[in-house]
């Protein structure tokens, strides 16, 4: 009963906040520009992207006191939240490297996974940066 209830509100959420997700797979090189991966093809999905933002406090600098007025660093954390059903549409796990961009969204730069974490049910969480 679950995961009937977890899949029809996954579908709902997608519906409501989901956009097109366009995959497009890489084969991770240290030492040179990722080629495309020959074994996954580029597909599009549908998630939800998340792009938080936030300050974050540079301490640690000094053994006591802070630097007041000075080390604020802006950050921000992207995602994108991909149903079990998205999910196991496109065939293949999500690696570190893959090139992920957002058709839809003009300006939007693409990203790369940086990790995807299996949640409840078969969702994914996959974690960006910016690529």
């Amino acid at each position: 009963m679950w995961k009937r209830l977890d899949a029809a509100t996954g579908r709902a959420v997608s519906r409501v906040y989901g956009e097109r997700v366009a995959v497009r797979p890489k084969i991770e090189s240290e030492y040179s520009e990722a080629p495309d991966d020959p074994l996954r093809d580029a597909k599009v999905i549908r998630g939800v992207f998340g792009l938080e933002h936030d300050t974050e406090d540079l301490r640690g600098q000094r053994l006591k006191g802070e630097f007041a007025g000075v080390g604020r660093l802006a950050v921000g954390a992207a995602h994108v939240l991909v149903s079990a059903a998205e999910y196991a549409g496109l065939g293949y796990d999500l690696q570190r490297g893959d090139v992920i961009a957002f058709p839809d969204q003009s300006g939007v730069p693409s990203y790369r996974v940086v990790v995807s974490h299996p949640l409840d049910c078969g969702d994914r969480f996959v974690i960006l940066s910016v690529d």
